[in-house]
């Protein structure tokens, strides 16, 4: 009964993590605007870096959604 109820506890706070989390990069996405993602987007390697960083992002991925992601091709390149 202890075990169940400790995961319970992990898993709030793992949730309220990534709840914090998705709503501090929406708040970043929305206040940069899509003009700045598209700038983003068709800057150099370098300038995305320092764009980047800028941030405070590591990395991002920019997807439609309707095709598959292959993130070990991305992991391998970093």
């Amino acid at each position: 009964m202890v075990k169940k109820e400790q995961q319970r506890i992990e898993l709030k706070e793992v949730l309220e993590k990534n709840t914090i989390e998705a709503q501090k990069f929406k708040n970043i996405i929305t206040s940069i605007g899509p003009e700045t993602l598209v700038e983003i987007c068709k800057a150099g390697p370098e300038l995305q870096s320092q764009l980047l960083q800028g941030l405070n992002l590591k990395g991002y991925i920019v997807t439609d959604g309707n095709n598959p992601i292959n993130l070990f091709k991305i992991a391998d390149s970093n």
